[in-house]
């Protein structure tokens, strides 16, 4: 459906009648000629699912899925107005995900785009005719990393999404009745995916990764009264698919959503089909509405010192930019922990302790920020526990678990060979970090033989005394 041109006067006589008759414009949001505050706005793929995989025999029945935003916003009525841009890569693709199994995006896979400054119209403001309705989304393809990638194709196709949108889009006007907007735009947006399919026949290769399925998300600049009017209206509107002409890619468009940014839109298991299905958990979501994580902050009494050294902690510096800290959990660093926004601590034995602050607030979010504590000296105990958990060859190894030391930086394992022991080789290895297991390798070291063991620890670039010895055969 194409939008038609309608005078000012003739859109305030209409928004009049509609008032009196109390449908839709109870209240406009601003002052006409009032421009609204700009928002920000977010969307991104959340989790993925292989529902059916979509790799044939010859690389197995396990996908490696990656999404792919190409992102636009246009303003109706507002020539060349169109922006587009893309965000995801191959190289985050998710590697070996058989059918039926799920996994939640890290933020370097969930494809992320920001919308700055989307302004929110009512239907008042579109009295206003510097006022132009936003439409912001994403093209989003289910993509399935293969041997060969997209090879640059993307720009390509980002220009004639672009050219589309601005000639179907950009080039419209808002229709005199709210309550067809969403047929209107749907219309609109059907006629730039045919003018994207059939530019795209003759531009783009179909030789790279194996696409799944692409869906269209059209989220509209709207709040109150003009929100409701759309909101009400998505479901009874079919949104338009498209075929696309090529081998793979782009994949054709299955469909999609248009939805108000009034407010947050989760789009929960969304099927992208073809040769194989992934359905994914997307949202697009007003970024001044995401719950924003505490600070954690503390101060030391010292942070220095010789055993045995007491430490007081003051954390109640924490803070959070849109609620409350409820909890204050401490790691001292010397495998004892405590609770509270203030605490003491005695260390009594020497080493660099890490402590650390966690803080929780009222919406469940969490930080933490950690200082080191020196307390001088070498340790005064050695490691108990020692084990053997292993042994190789050819290069020969025994591999050691222990209980760590409090405050250690490294620790250093020896093996003495001694007469009727077998081999008559020593060996020893130094172990770097806090650690609680380490190997000793050596070619000269005998399977089959045994030697007498000991471990020690460092702190402070000194070393604590040796465990005694005890016998084990690799």
């Amino acid at each position: 459906m194409n939008l038609r041109r309608v005078n000012h006067k003739t859109t305030i006589a209409i928004v009049m009648v509609l008032a009196m008759l109390g449908s839709i414009s109870a209240a406009c949001s601003t002052p006409v000629g009032v421009a609204p505050t700009g928002q920000t706005f977010r969307m991104g793929a959340n989790k993925v699912t292989v529902v059916h995989h979509n790799d044939t025999f010859l690389y197995g029945q396990r996908d490696e899925p990656f999404v792919i935003n190409l992102w636009f916003r246009v303003k109706v009525g507002e020539p060349n107005s169109a922006q587009v841009g893309i965000t995801g890569s191959r190289d985050v693709a998710i590697n070996d995900l058989g059918d039926g199994e799920s996994r939640a995006l890290a933020a370097n896979q969930q494809g992320t785009v920001d919308f700055p400054n989307v302004k929110l119209l009512d239907v008042g403001d579109l009295l206003n005719p510097a006022n132009k309705l936003e439409v912001v989304g994403s093209w989003t393809w289910a993509m399935e990393r293969d041997d060969i990638g997209i090879s640059g194709a993307e720009q390509n196709i980002l220009n004639v999404v672009k050219n589309a949108l601005n000639v179907i889009v950009a080039s419209g006007n808002i229709p005199q009745d709210p309550n067809v907007l969403v047929p209107a735009l749907l219309g609109n947006f059907g006629q730039a995916f045919n003018l994207i399919a059939s530019a795209l026949f003759a531009s783009i290769p179909g030789l790279p990764d194996d696409a799944v399925g692409s869906r269209f998300y059209i989220g509209v600049g709207a709040t109150g009264a003009l929100s409701n009017i759309i909101d009400a209206t998505v479901g009874t509107t079919p949104f338009p698919t498209v075929a696309i002409p090529v081998v793979t890619v782009p994949p054709d468009i299955t469909g999609g959503s248009i939805f108000s940014l009034g407010h947050n839109n989760s789009f929960t298991g969304q099927v992208f089909e073809g040769n194989g299905r992934h359905d994914y958990d997307l949202s697009m979501v007003n970024v001044a509405t995401i719950p924003k994580p505490p600070v954690a902050s503390f101060t030391t009494s010292a942070t220095s010192g010789s055993v045995p050294l007491t430490v007081s902690l003051d954390g109640s510096g924490s803070s959070d930019p849109d609620g409350t800290v409820s909890t204050y959990s401490w790691s001292f660093g010397d495998f004892a922990t405590g609770s509270g926004p203030t605490a003491s601590h005695t260390f009594t034995t020497s080493g660099t302790f890490p402590v650390t602050l966690t803080v929780t607030d009222d919406s469940g979010m969490s930080s933490s920020t950690t200082k080191n504590i020196s307390v001088g000296g070498a340790p005064t105990v050695a490691p108990t526990g020692l084990t053997k958990t292993g042994s190789g060859c050819c290069n020969t190894y025994g591999d050691f678990a222990w209980n760590m030391v409090p405050g250690a930086t490294a620790y250093e394992i020896h093996m003495g060979s001694y007469f009727g022991g077998g081999c008559l080789v020593d060996a020893s290895a130094v172990i770097p970090g806090q650690v609680p297991t380490g190997r000793v390798q050596d070619g000269l070291l005998c399977l089959g033989s045994h030697y007498n063991v000991k471990i020690r620890a460092q702190a402070n670039g000194q070393w604590g005394p040796w465990s005694p010895t005890t016998n084990f055969g690799l």
